[in-house]
């Protein structure tokens, strides 16, 4: 799993994020849902963080830019990870653009 430092739509450069992440990995699930797992270490004293989700494309091996439809930039909400809930609700996870075709696997 590779972290991209996402400061624009313009561009997805590889490198270092801005919270220390140890131990990355992912799963994708049967219906090509991938999930993604790590260790942060946040600031002394931070408790959230604000987080997105999106539905993307690939561009060779680099994320690719997202619809700016409504529910693409209002995927977002801020996250507590000290246990409290905070006020709001999340969007609705974007739709991807084109779903992928199923694929048969050989028994």
């Amino acid at each position: 799993v590779d972290t991209y430092d996402i400061q624009s739509y313009h561009a997805a450069v590889k490198g270092p994020i801005s919270y220390n992440v140890t131990g990355i990995s992912a799963e994708e699930s049967a219906d090509g849902k991938i999930a993604i797992f790590g260790d942060w270490a946040l600031p002394k004293g931070q408790s959230t963080v604000n987080q997105v989700w999106q539905v993307g494309p690939i561009v060779g091996v680099k994320p690719g830019r997202h619809a700016l439809e409504k529910p693409n930039v209002s995927s977002r909400m801020k996250l507590s990870l000290a246990g409290g809930a905070v006020a709001g609700s999340p969007a609705k996870v974007p739709e991807p653009e084109h779903k992928p075709e199923p694929t048969h696997t050989p028994t």
